[in-house]
């Protein structure tokens, strides 16, 4: 009898426990919930710099060293957007947020220079993960973005800086348009976009401000399993006039459907690129006075480098390996080029006329004073390494 009545005392205070127990859990959960609702909410929709904190109540004071932060956040809605912004000048930050909207995870514009910061978010739409318009100076790094039209789109956003993004399966990774003068992309994964993983387009036709500079850096970026790599399509109607610059450096382009990179441009710089198991490993058109150096062309089932309708650019310290396997059978070469001395700008060279040296071709024999013919029309690399340019 009495291990009876010591088990139901133990069965009673077990109960007790229990229910103290989950009471406490209960109350903490309350307070959790209480304390970070904020972050479980609908779309934000930012219209002046007054909404920061009266609408909202955000931390920060909108200043340099101490912006407004909307971080945190789980956004799920069936609006266009998770967050807008428009039409502010204090500095702000989205970072650290999951949001999942129709049409624009994020969308910026015409917010004041330098303000905005967007980093560390990860980002699901139907259109675009991140859209900022006519907003200088922006950053957008470190953030995730799947699926969708457009990872990350950019318009009219000069001096910007697009670093360390991973987005995936779209039909543009990057896309920048319009002026994205003195801007920087930098150290971003691109994979799986139906058209292109980054897309500059930008088209001058009538513009009057000759000495503008569109200088803008596309560096060290990986784009693999895309239709194209990396394109640029920069129509300047007075190239001789307007100086400009697009530098496209130290990217990995590989395993793309068509080129690994493709420039329609003029004055473009294209150095130390790895472009290997594509269609084209570098497709070059209506492009003029550009460089082309220190590019690894590898194993493209085309040519590694192709080009038509250019003129008065120079190729050189570039490495062919196994590129257009079928050209020796066809009397192809592993580059095309249908530029003649009557181009716009004259023939491109396929040499450093000032120190005598041309490129590796991997099929070559070489020899002293052996030369090696471009397909397409009357070019020729004069003086061709006899080992692959490192």
């Amino acid at each position: 009898m009495a291990s009876i009545l010591t088990k139901q005392k133990s069965i009673v205070i077990f109960l007790v426990i229990m229910l103290i127990s989950t009471t406490t859990a209960s109350i903490w959960i309350s307070i959790w919930h209480a304390q970070n609702k904020h972050r479980f909410r609908g779309e934000i929709v930012i219209s002046s710099d007054s909404d920061f904190k009266r609408r909202y109540n955000l931390p920060g004071s909108g200043t340099e060293s101490d912006p407004y932060r909307l971080e945190f956040l789980q956004i799920n809605t069936t609006k266009d957007y998770g967050i807008k912004i428009s039409d502010t000048k204090s500095y702000f930050v989205i970072r650290n947020c999951t949001i999942q909207a129709i049409d624009d995870a994020i969308i910026i514009n015409d917010v004041s220079y330098g303000t905005a910061l967007i980093c560390n978010n990860t980002l699901i739409s139907t259109a675009f993960g991140i859209q900022v318009n006519r907003s200088p100076g922006v950053s957008i790094k470190n953030n995730n973005c799947k699926f969708g039209f457009v990872g990350i789109i950019l318009t009219n956003c000069k001096n910007s800086t697009i670093l360390s993004n991973y987005c995936i399966n779209a039909t543009y990774g990057i896309s920048l348009r319009g002026n994205i003068s003195n801007s920087i992309i930098q150290n971003n994964f691109l994979s799986g976009h139906s058209n292109f993983g980054i897309h500059y387009d930008f088209w001058d036709g009538v513009s009057y401000n000759f000495f503008h500079n569109y200088n803008v850096l596309i560096r060290n970026n990986t784009c693999i399993l895309n239709n194209v790599g990396i394109k640029i399509d920069a129509y300047l109607d007075l190239p001789t006039i307007v100086d400009s610059k697009f530098i496209v450096e130290s990217n990995n382009c590989s395993f793309n459907k068509y080129s690994g990179i493709g420039i329609s441009s003029h004055y473009a710089l294209l150095k130390n690129n790895y472009c290997g198991f594509n269609e084209a490993g570098i497709s070059i058109s209506y492009s003029h006075n550009s460089t082309i150096i220190e590019n690894h062309l590898r194993n493209n089932t085309s040519f590694g480098i192709s080009i038509s309708h250019s003129s008065g650019s120079i190729f050189y310290h570039n490495n062919f390996f196994n590129n257009n396997v079928d050209g020796p059978i066809l009397m192809d070469a592993q580059a095309k080029d249908d530029s003649t001395v009557n181009s716009y700008f004259g023939q491109n060279t396929w040499f450093n006329s000032l120190i005598n040296e041309g490129n590796f071709w991997s099929e070559l024999v070489w020899v002293p004073g052996i030369t090696y013919d471009i397909s397409g029309s009357n070019n020729t690399d004069l003086y061709p390494l006899q080992n692959p340019y490192e």
